[in-house]
Protein backbone atom coordinates (compact mmCIF):
# COMPACT_ATOMS: atom_id res chain seq x y z
CA UNK A 1 0.00 0.00 0.00
CA UNK A 2 1.38 3.19 -1.17
CA UNK A 3 2.45 5.95 1.73
CA UNK A 4 1.40 9.63 2.06
CA UNK A 5 4.89 10.76 0.15
CA UNK A 6 3.81 7.58 -2.74
CA UNK A 7 0.71 9.42 -2.69
CA UNK A 8 1.45 12.99 -3.23
CA UNK A 9 3.54 11.79 -5.81
CA UNK A 10 1.18 10.21 -7.99
CA UNK A 11 -1.37 12.95 -7.00
CA UNK A 12 1.11 15.35 -9.06
CA UNK A 13 1.37 12.83 -12.16
CA UNK A 14 -0.03 15.52 -14.90
CA UNK A 15 -2.56 14.21 -17.23
CA UNK A 16 -2.09 12.61 -20.26
CA UNK A 17 1.69 13.51 -20.30
CA UNK A 18 3.79 9.66 -21.08
CA UNK A 19 7.20 9.62 -19.33
CA UNK A 20 9.23 7.65 -21.13
CA UNK A 21 12.21 6.80 -18.86
CA UNK A 22 15.38 5.32 -20.29
CA UNK A 23 17.91 3.84 -17.99
CA UNK A 24 21.47 3.61 -19.90
CA UNK A 25 24.98 1.80 -18.86
CA UNK A 26 27.71 1.96 -21.44
CA UNK A 27 25.22 2.79 -23.96
CA UNK A 28 27.29 5.48 -26.92
CA UNK A 29 26.33 3.59 -29.52
CA UNK A 30 22.93 2.72 -29.67
CA UNK A 31 21.38 5.82 -26.97
CA UNK A 32 21.26 8.41 -29.75
CA UNK A 33 18.95 6.00 -31.54
CA UNK A 34 16.73 5.60 -28.79
CA UNK A 35 16.48 9.13 -27.79
CA UNK A 36 15.62 10.35 -31.16
CA UNK A 37 12.76 7.46 -31.65
CA UNK A 38 11.08 8.69 -28.24
CA UNK A 39 11.74 12.45 -29.73
CA UNK A 40 10.15 11.29 -32.69
CA UNK A 41 6.54 10.08 -31.49
CA UNK A 42 3.44 11.36 -33.22
CA UNK A 43 2.08 11.91 -29.29
CA UNK A 44 3.75 14.94 -28.53
CA UNK A 45 2.98 15.27 -24.76
CA UNK A 46 6.29 13.13 -22.98
CA UNK A 47 8.78 13.80 -20.92
CA UNK A 48 11.50 11.58 -21.64
CA UNK A 49 14.11 10.81 -18.52
CA UNK A 50 17.74 9.04 -18.97
CA UNK A 51 19.24 7.23 -15.82
CA UNK A 52 23.19 6.79 -16.46
CA UNK A 53 23.92 4.45 -14.60
CA UNK A 54 27.83 4.80 -13.87
CA UNK A 55 28.74 4.26 -17.15
CA UNK A 56 32.40 4.40 -18.48
CA UNK A 57 32.02 5.37 -22.39
CA UNK A 58 30.66 8.40 -23.55
CA UNK A 59 27.54 8.22 -22.70
CA UNK A 60 27.02 11.30 -21.20
CA UNK A 61 28.40 13.26 -24.23
CA UNK A 62 25.38 11.37 -25.86
CA UNK A 63 22.95 12.69 -23.68
CA UNK A 64 24.23 16.15 -23.66
CA UNK A 65 23.36 16.54 -27.18
CA UNK A 66 19.60 16.33 -26.18
CA UNK A 67 19.93 18.40 -23.15
CA UNK A 68 17.59 20.34 -24.44
CA UNK A 69 14.85 17.91 -24.59
CA UNK A 70 15.38 15.01 -21.91
CA UNK A 71 16.08 15.39 -18.51
CA UNK A 72 18.99 13.77 -17.29
CA UNK A 73 20.33 11.85 -14.06
CA UNK A 74 23.62 10.10 -13.59
CA UNK A 75 24.11 7.79 -10.64
CA UNK A 76 27.08 5.31 -9.80
CA UNK A 77 26.97 1.72 -10.90
CA UNK A 78 23.48 0.02 -9.11
CA UNK A 79 22.03 -1.99 -11.92
CA UNK A 80 19.13 -1.68 -14.32
CA UNK A 81 16.81 -2.38 -11.57
CA UNK A 82 18.01 0.92 -9.79
CA UNK A 83 18.18 3.14 -12.58
CA UNK A 84 14.64 2.14 -13.47
CA UNK A 85 13.24 2.99 -10.08
CA UNK A 86 15.15 5.96 -10.32
CA UNK A 87 13.81 7.42 -13.78
CA UNK A 88 10.13 6.18 -12.61
CA UNK A 89 10.47 8.15 -9.21
CA UNK A 90 11.35 11.56 -11.48
CA UNK A 91 8.45 10.76 -13.65
CA UNK A 92 6.01 13.28 -13.83
CA UNK A 93 3.63 11.43 -16.21
CA UNK A 94 0.36 9.90 -15.96
CA UNK A 95 1.80 6.90 -17.75
CA UNK A 96 5.39 6.00 -17.75
CA UNK A 97 6.95 3.43 -19.90
CA UNK A 98 10.45 2.28 -20.11
CA UNK A 99 13.05 1.99 -22.99
CA UNK A 100 15.88 -0.17 -23.15
CA UNK A 101 19.26 2.00 -24.84
CA UNK A 102 19.93 -0.54 -27.20
CA UNK A 103 15.62 -0.40 -28.68
CA UNK A 104 14.10 1.67 -30.21
CA UNK A 105 10.32 2.74 -31.43
CA UNK A 106 8.32 3.26 -34.02
CA UNK A 107 6.94 6.63 -34.50
CA UNK A 108 3.77 6.10 -33.39
CA UNK A 109 4.07 3.63 -30.71
CA UNK A 110 3.24 5.71 -27.73
CA UNK A 111 0.25 7.44 -30.06
CA UNK A 112 -0.86 3.98 -29.93
CA UNK A 113 -0.27 2.81 -26.40
CA UNK A 114 -2.33 6.10 -24.91
CA UNK A 115 -5.21 5.07 -27.15
CA UNK A 116 -5.42 1.85 -26.06
CA UNK A 117 -5.14 2.76 -22.83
Amino acid sequence: MPNEKENRHFSERITGLVSVVIPAYNAEQSLGRCIESALNQTYQQIEIIVVNDGSTDNTERIVHNYKENIQYFSQSNQGETAARNKGFAMAKGEFVTFIDHDDFWHKEFIQSCVEFL
